[in-house]
């Protein structure tokens, strides 16, 4: 339901305390006020905020306030004198919590929601914040209805709007595509402020002193970013190199290609296609679990949206699952886009043990994502690449969500020698005589993932700098010789890990998996320069 009906419905139904959570307060009051019209006729509507107390849009009615106009506890007591059946609003009133006693607010609320439902008394008090904070106590009493970020339509009426306005706005039907795509969760005034910075950014004057200017949507793109930096919750991820960066993984490689139609290609809906769920991707670190993810969205000529699952708790009763509604309603309206989810079991852990130590918020947390993966909306194109070190304390009903999940082992000596080529490639070392060692250093790093190889060409090319040498093999081999990888570090629980995925998981690499041997130490009587002190 849209933000209208679900306010009009409790409305009706006579519900006295509401909460709406919007990150524009002004608009989502502005929304009340225009919905209060179609309401039986009309209904009156009031707002009250700390800094000018009622109606501070109206300076007739701030003359005729009796007592301090910004006090809060006055303000309660007001809204029973208002006519039966009126809306007031309290725009930020979460704040006023902790300027005085706690029961100074919550017991006159209280004794509001009960006075308020009263047939002939009925009012209807709605506290409109960008924020969720309700005292433990009040939380039986008010419901909460957030106010959604625009959709696609609300974004088109925006930007011809703007086109109409300003004659000298060029634009195509490919470019408004692309822009609407890439305003998709942002609020009305930063959709607006977008196009004028885009105006003022691609401003020319012509010769024969006419203006023009147009819509461009790496702007668009660039200003959501920074909003979403602000909140920590979703981050946008910039990313230029494609799947050829990715050494190995084939198998991985072959399914996304396939997947991508069907993500892509709305003819797929009609075909009878379900809308993609994701892929989740499982391995030690290192491996190319995250690149790939990053490389995927890279491809697929979508935008990579970064979840840190980690910033979705908080100290406030209330605050983590308002944080995981707040990203999961973002992560909709950014829609086309990769989701990244890194090290997923990290954020989810204790969910198993949650309701012993944190009151079970870790485990609504996690069921709200799980609900939001099965029931998401089908018509949005939200492709969740999630990615996992060990399946230690994963969830069954988490992995049962994804289309895919994949096991990365560890490089094979083909991979190690293309990882190999890569980095030095990206860094102009890969010359002829490093070439004739290529086989050498593959053999030297069997058991590294492609982080520790990555590791190990910068170790060797320090190497070859300090000895003012040209970079060879023996630089490289010697580098990793100095190396225990994680492979050897974890065994146990790799191969833990690895008796678990055979019968589980698609594989992403050919051929069969690598067999890691600890390296035998040299002797230090081997190593140690002898000196004879008769």
């Amino acid at each position: 339901m849209s933000f209208k009906e679900d306010f009009s419905a409790y409305y009706r139904a006579g519900y006295p305390l509401l909460y709406v959570t919007a990150a524009e307060p002004e608009r989502a009051i502005n929304a009340i006020e225009n919905l209060s019209a179609d309401i039986g006729g009309g209904v009156p509507v009031s707002t009250w905020r700390y800094t000018d107390g009622w109606d501070h849009t109206n300076p007739a009615s701030r003359q005729q306030q009796t007592g301090e106009p910004n006090d809060p506890i006055l303000a309660l007591e007001q809204i029973g004198q208002k006519p039966a059946g009126s809306i007031s609003v309290l725009e930020n009133y979460h704040l006023c919590y902790g300027k005085e006693a706690m029961i100074d607010f919550i017991q006159p609320l209280i004794d509001g929601y009960y006075n308020w439902r009263q047939a002939g008394k009925q009012h209807t008090a709605v506290i409109v914040a960008s924020v969720l904070q309700i005292p433990e106590e009040l939380k039986r009493f008010i419901q909460i209805i957030p106010y959604t970020l625009p959709n696609k339509e609300t974004i088109t009426e925006i930007i011809d709007s703007q086109i109409r306005a300003y004659d000298f706005l060029k634009t195509t039907k490919t470019i408004k595509e692309a822009v609407i795509a890439n305003a998709s969760g942002m609020t009305e005034d930063e959709v607006e402020n977008a196009v004028a910075l885009s105006m003022v950014k691609t401003r020319k004057i012509k010769k024969d002193g006419t203006v023009t200017a147009c819509l461009d949507p790496d702007i668009f793109m660039s200003e959501k970013a920074k909003t979403l930096e602000k909140g920590g919750l979703i981050t946008y991820e910039p990313f230029t190199d494609d799947m050829n960066s990715v050494g190995g993984l084939d198998n991985l490689k072959r399914w996304l290609e396939e997947e991508k139609r069907s993500v892509m290609d709305p003819k797929a809906r009609e075909f009878g296609i379900d809308a993609p769920k994701g892929v989740f991707l499982l391995g030690l670190p290192g491996t190319g679990k995250s690149l790939s993810a990053k490389c995927v969205a890279r491809e697929w000529g979508l935008p990579l949206m970064h979840f840190d699952l980690s910033k979705i708790f908080g100290s406030l009763v209330g605050q983590s699952e308002e944080n995981m509604r707040t990203a999961l309603d973002q992560i909709e309206a950014l829609s086309p886009a990769v989701v990244w989810v890194d090290e997923i079991e990290k954020g989810m852990a204790g969910v198993e043990s949650s309701g012993n130590f944190d009151s079970g918020v870790t485990k609504r947390v996690f069921g709200q994502l799980l609900t939001w993966m099965e029931e998401r909306p089908s018509d949005k194109v939200i492709y969740l690449v999630v990615t996992a070190n060990s399946v230690s304390g994963l969830p069954p009903a988490l992995l049962s969500r994804f289309d895919s999940l994949f096991w990365v082992d560890l490089p094979n000596a083909t991979d190690r020698e293309r990882i190999l080529e890569i980095h030095l490639e990206k860094r102009s070392q890969l010359t002829d005589l490093v070439k004739l060692g290529m086989k050498d250093m593959s053999n030297a790093t069997n058991g590294f993932s492609g982080r520790e190889i990555e590791k190990v060409v910068l170790k060797g090319m320090k190497k070859a700098f300090a000895r003012d040498e040209e970079l060879n093999a023996t630089h490289v081999i010697e580098s990793a010789e100095g190396l225990v990888p994680v492979s050897v570090l974890n065994a146990e629980e790799l191969e833990n890990d690895r008796r678990w995925a055979v019968d589980r998981c698609e594989f992403a690499q050919d051929g069969e998996m690598v067999k890691v041997t600890p390296k035998p130490r040299k002797n230090p009587s081997e190593t140690i320069r002898g000196v004879n002190l008769n």
